[in-house]
């Protein structure tokens, strides 16, 4: 961050207010007035259209998965650049949204944020780069759901709350039996990519010592 100044907050709202409403995009917005710290906060969410790539629910979560594992193994480097800049980054891909939230020094968010957002958009998967890491973390995937249920009941408990409070999704025998019984191959990877932003809502919140028309 090259700026750490505190922003006056004139307005002192308590609540976050909506400083943009239209068709496809809500934005959120609440500048600090408790903590007076050089630091902010940004949260949005990506709805896809449904049936995305005509695929089963069950199926676009596993792609959906795969895809978000191999994402952030080839942002490896600029996430350690981000750890090391003190800016936090969570990244979640669901079979019908996406998931960003982003945490730091605000001087630091908007170029974090762009950073991340193409490197994510630029990531072309292909075969000669990409097919060993995916039948790597698919058969990563398969021993995950199955050595789920050998752990105690309680610990099995509390992945399935993890995972229904992630997807909103599925029983993981039911995962187990679609990953035995259809052929999910990288070429699914690569059309989920291509149709994931076809048609979109988003709604953000910005919130931190941010003023209004940075977060615009």
């Amino acid at each position: 961050p090259k700026n750490l100044d505190i922003f006056p907050n004139e307005e002192n709202k308590k609540y976050p207010e909506l400083i943009i409403n239209s068709n496809n995009c809500q934005v959120w917005f609440k500048q600090d007035n408790e903590f007076n710290l050089p630091r902010g906060q940004i949260e949005f969410e990506v709805k896809f259209v449904k049936n995305l790539c005509n695929n089963s629910e069950i199926k676009n979560e596993i792609i959906s998965y795969l895809y978000n594992k191999i994402i952030k193994l080839e942002l490896n480097e600029i996430l350690y650049m981000a750890e090391e800049s003190d800016v936090e980054f969570e990244l979640n891909i669901k079979y019908d949204k996406l998931q960003i939230k982003i945490k730091g020094f605000n001087d630091s968010l908007k170029r974090g944020l762009e950073e991340f957002l193409i490197n994510i958009k630029n990531l072309e998967l292909n075969y000669d780069k990409h097919k060993e890491m995916f039948e790597m973390q698919k058969q990563e995937y398969i021993k995950y759901l199955n050595n789920m249920f050998l752990k105690k009941s309680y610990k099995v408990n509390l992945e399935r709350v993890k995972m229904l409070l992630q997807t909103g999704y599925n029983d993981p025998k039911e995962i187990l039996e679609c990953l035995s019984t259809t052929e999910i191959t990288l070429d699914d990877l690569i059309n989920f990519k291509k149709n994931m932003f076809f048609e979109t809502k988003s709604v953000w919140l910005i919130m931190g010592n941010i003023k209004k028309e940075t977060a615009l």
